[in-house]
């Protein structure tokens, strides 16, 4: 696991631990990114903007909810409490979705014709 991984990682489980139950930190979905996966793309996803608040959201979990939105086909405010609150997830969506990021991302870790969601 690369650096950059490794903190986004501690991170992570620093802004679960704080917000969330400790037993919700290890719950993992089957359309979950590896943290192979998440290493590929990492670098394609925009830094927190400088000034203002610090950001307090793992970009590894927005991610993860996109794709756990995108692969059951459930609504946005379905989104199970594990994940960060579904505005911020939507928000990021949204964002991405407009600039590229997610086109990007997705096609850097995914062959031709391979779908992320696993079941």
């Amino acid at each position: 696991m690369g650096g950059y991984c490794k903190k986004a990682h501690k991170a992570y489980a620093e802004i679960c631990r704080h917000q969330h139950d400790v037993s919700q930190v290890t719950k993992s979905y089957p359309n979950d990114l590896t943290w192979e996966q998440w290493e590929l793309i990492a670098d394609l996803f925009p830094e927190a903007k400088s000034g203002g608040r610090p950001r307090t959201t793992a970009m590894y979990a927005v991610m993860n909810a996109i794709l756990y939105v995108l692969c059951l086909g459930c609504t946005w405010r379905a989104l199970p409490g594990d994940f960060p609150p579904w505005s911020t997830v939507y928000g990021y969506f949204r964002a991405w979705r407009q600039d590229g990021t997610l086109v990007k991302g997705t096609r850097q870790t995914l062959p031709v014709g391979e779908s992320s969601c696993r079941t």
